[in-house]
């Protein structure tokens, strides 16, 4: 995780002061809560589980504070299955954010699911939200910090008559990316993040589905149409709108 700091540092420099690790207490205290913590949640809590700083998803709280609280008030929360490690705090919504340990993703992480606030709600009615807690980190960083940095953006995705969408595949569009110039930054494999300097280019892949989305963002407003024309006659993708 020091990794994904220092990526959001290069772009919004001073944030590696405002990042805070949780207690040791409070690792220990959820581990005997729920059990073995996957090692990608360990490491986002040593480096910023008591506080994310300047970085936001959404409206939750990924402290272990809330985590921990959460628990304590939510006794039905306490599964072996899922894991707790984000709460939402808006007026709108009530989806938590769990780490699903049926399905590992990578070396130590865990697909990464939505679940209401409701001890009546069936667990396995869960919105699939990303193939692992680093991918979804990764690409959040990405979305609400360097896409904003450059002035012009096009949304695109994949077609959702599966005819028409036969051929249009992520690999295909990363691929393109990488002919383009863009360089690829790690970790995230399910999604995935490009750089260029005057561009960037951010892929959203669904956990499970083909289905796929991308944001190309850049300085020039001719070269970011240029690209996603060639994303469009190339890789098959369509306007998000």
């Amino acid at each position: 995780m020091r990794a994904l700091v220092e990526l959001i540092e290069k772009y919004r420099p001073g944030f590696a002061a405002t990042v805070v690790p949780a207690e040791e207490e409070e690792v220990e205290l959820l581990d005997e809560r729920v059990g073995p913590l996957p090692g990608a949640y360990q490491r986002f809590l040593h480096t910023m589980g008591s506080s994310m700083g300047d970085f936001h998803i959404d409206e939750g709280s990924f402290s272990a504070d809330a985590i921990l609280s959460t628990y304590g008030a939510m006794e039905w929360l306490v599964r072996n299955r899922y894991l707790l490690v984000g709460v939402d705090g808006s007026l709108t919504s009530d989806w938590d954010y769990f780490l699903d340990r049926n399905f590992l993703h990578a070396r130590d992480d865990a697909r990464v699911v939505r679940i209401r606030q409701d001890p009546a709600c069936d667990p396995d009615g869960h919105m699939l939200c990303h193939a692992g807690l680093e991918e979804m980190l990764y690409y959040e960083a990405y979305a609400t910090i360097r896409l904003p940095l450059l002035a012009y953006k096009v949304g695109l995705r994949r077609p959702r008559n599966e005819a028409r969408a036969q051929n249009c595949r992520a690999e295909v569009a990363c691929a393109l990316a990488e002919e383009l110039k863009f360089k690829r930054v790690p970790p995230a494999t399910r999604c995935a993040l490009y750089e260029r300097g005057d561009a960037a280019i951010l892929l959203y892949q669904h956990p499970v589905e083909p289905a796929f989305s991308l944001e190309i963002a850049g300085d020039d407003a001719r070269e970011v149409a240029r690209l996603a024309e060639i994303f469009r006659s190339r890789a098959g993708v369509i306007d998000a709108r």
